[in-house]
Parts: structure tokens; C-alpha cells; sequence
């Protein structure tokens, strides 16, 4: 994912009239002059994110070392695809100029503030009544690391805890594959759920918008295999169910699937919005069934956001 800022260098030529002298000394020659143009897309573009904790870019113009032209852009109100900011520089003609883009946290920009990503250009030209293009790939300060991640599997909505480098940006997440979820930070981890759209891939943290270096793969569930050997118990009877396996969302076995809440409620509450606790049978949240009297009872079990049922009797 790369974090570019395009600058548009747009010189136009000033026309100056002449003089009826025949000869033109070079005091009489005007420099041309033009304007830097300024564009920046703010994040939610995907093809350019700026560091999410950045409120302010400073672009700077050298020529043999000395600054001939800066302006900050401050982050608009928006914060959406429609976020740009703009902004203009006049320029004289100039060959060999650097232009740098910085940066910061803060608007306005203190003297003290430290960049949190930069990068320059060299050797850009400006040649009157002609258009230059220069494109900035800005290069974070700070790149998180992932060092492990658990579990190693879970349904969309399975909370996953990240451990590793992660910076003091308040912006912290998780990638699976292309797929990103927020997530909050938590004793110098990150605790995030999986992406709903997400699908079995490498795993990644997200700092500041900035994604770490990928680690093994978080496989994304798709069904649980629930079909216990047992349906049948009597009043009194504790067992516990177990999941042995689960499918993925390339298709591939997962054994140990994790799993996240169990319930005992009565058959026909499968469809509630908020279904009513079933009197036939209880189950704790690891699986553990106790028949309390006779009838049916649905037990489901959750991974996060999938689920899958069976139904017992439960006798005298």
C-alpha cells in the first residue's frame, strides 16, 4: 500500500513587453515565473495513506540546500474519500531543486515537533510553460512488528490479541490478507476482532495506519462441525460437547476450531432475535451440558459471528 503525495508542478511564462530598444541587456529580462501546486488525498483512499495520527503536511522547496518556498497543509474537516487538500507556491524557473514533504502530528507545527514520516525528491527541473509531476512515496518513521498472534483461527467477530512493537499511536488494528479491522491497544498489545468480509491469510498489526511485517496464517472460519455422537440424556446428566473441526473459508479442514459461546435455548427460539433460555437443559461456556428435565433443547455454539446447532431429548 503505498503513501504518495502528488505535487504538480504547473510554470507558466510571463509575457513582459519590450522595449523599442534593439538591444536587450539581461537586467531587461524578466524570470519566469509559476506555481507549485499542491494536492493531498487524505486517508480512506487506499492507494494514499498519510499516517493516521497526522494532522498537518509541510512541503518544502530547496535549491542548493537553501528553502526558497514552504506551506502546510492542515488535515481537512472531513475525513472521508472526498478529503483533499490543496495549496499553491510561486516558484521561479529553477533546474536541480529538492522538494520534501514532512509529517506531523501537530497543526500548527511547533519547532520541537519530530516528523512521523517524510521523504524528498531531487533534481526536479521547472521549465516555464511546462507541467512537472512529482510523486512522493512518504516514509514512515516508525513500521510496527509482529511478533505472535492468537488463537490461530476464529469466525468474523473473534477477538485476536497481537503482540510485538506497536508505537504510541492511538490507531491500532489488524490485517488479515487485504482485510482490515480497528482494534484498541491494551497493555502494549492489540486486541482486535476479525474482519467481516475477511478470508484465511497472513496476519499483520496495524500501527498509525502503518502495516507490519506478515506473520503465519490466521485461517477464517466458515462452518463448525457439530454432530455429536450423543442426543439423548436423562434428567440429572451432565456431558460435554466438544467441535472437533470446523472448514475454512478456502475450504480447508481447521481442527481445534476456536470457539466462542454456547447456549442451551428451546427449539423454536432458534430464530429469535433474543431467544428465551431453554428450562429442559443448561450449558456452561465450555460446553458443558446438565439435563434439568424432560423435553427437547437446542444447543448451539459459536466462533465469533458463525454458528451451528443440533437438538437433543432429554428423559426421565
Amino acid at each position: 500500500m503505498k503513501r504518495l503525495i502528488l505535487l504538480c508542478l504547473v510554470l507558466v511564462g510571463c509575457q513582459v513587453p519590450q522595449a523599442a530598444s534593439p538591444v536587450q541587456t539581461p537586467s531587461s529580462a524578466r524570470t519566469a515565473k509559476g506555481t507549485l501546486g499542491v494536492k493531498l488525498l487524505w486517508p480512506e483512499r487506499r492507494t494514499q495513506l498519510i499516517p493516521l495520527s497526522t494532522e498537518a503536511i509541510r512541503i518544502r522547496v530547496l535549491k542548493d540546500g537553501r528553502q526558497i518556498a514552504e506551506q502546510t497543509l492542515g488535515r481537512p474537516a472531513r475525513n472521508d474519500a472526498e478529503a483533499v487538500g490543496q495549496g499553491t507556491l510561486p516558484l521561479d524557473a529553477a533546474s536541480g531543486l529538492t522538494v520534501v514533504a514532512e509529517a506531523f502530528r501537530t497543526n500548527p507545527i511547533l519547532s520541537s515537533d519530530l516528523p512521523i514520516a517524510s521523504n524528498e525528491a531531487r533534481g526536479v527541473n521547472v521549465v516555464a510553460n511546462q507541467k512537472t509531476s512529482v510523486t512522493l512515496a512518504l516514509a514512515p518513521h516508525f513500521i510496527p512488528v509482529l511478533t505472535s498472534f492468537k488463537p490461530a483461527n476464529g469466525g468474523p467477530g473473534v477477538e485476536v490479541t497481537l503482540a510485538g512493537a506497536f508505537g504510541d499511536s492511538p490507531y491500532v488494528g489488524l490485517a488479515i490478507g487485504e482485510n482490515e479491522g480497528v482494534g484498541r491497544a491494551r497493555e502494549g498489545a492489540i486486541v482486535a476482532i476479525v474482519p467481516w468480509n475477511a478470508s484465511s491469510g497472513p496476519v499483520m498489526a496495524l500501527a498509525d495506519g502503518i502495516r507490519s511485517n506478515a506473520l503465519g496464517t490466521f485461517r477464517v472460519l466458515k462452518t463448525l462441525a457439530f454432530d455429536p455422537a450423543r442426543k439423548a440424556f436423562s434428567v440429572g446428566e451432565t456431558y460435554e460437547f466438544t467441535v472437533p473441526s470446523a472448514t475454512d473459508t478456502s475450504g480447508q479442514a481447521v481442527s481445534n476450531p476456536t470457539l466462542t459461546r454456547w447456549e442451551a435455548l428451546p427449539p423454536g427460539e432458534l430464530n429469535s432475535a433474543i431467544p428465551a433460555p431453554s428450562t429442559v437443559g443448561s450449558i456452561d461456556d465450555k460446553g458443558t451440558f446438565t439435563a434439568l428435565a424432560p423435553g427437547e433443547v437446542a444447543i448451539r455454539v459459536y466462533s465469533g459471528a458463525i454458528s451451528a446447532y443440533t437438538t437433543i431429548t432429554v428423559v426421565d
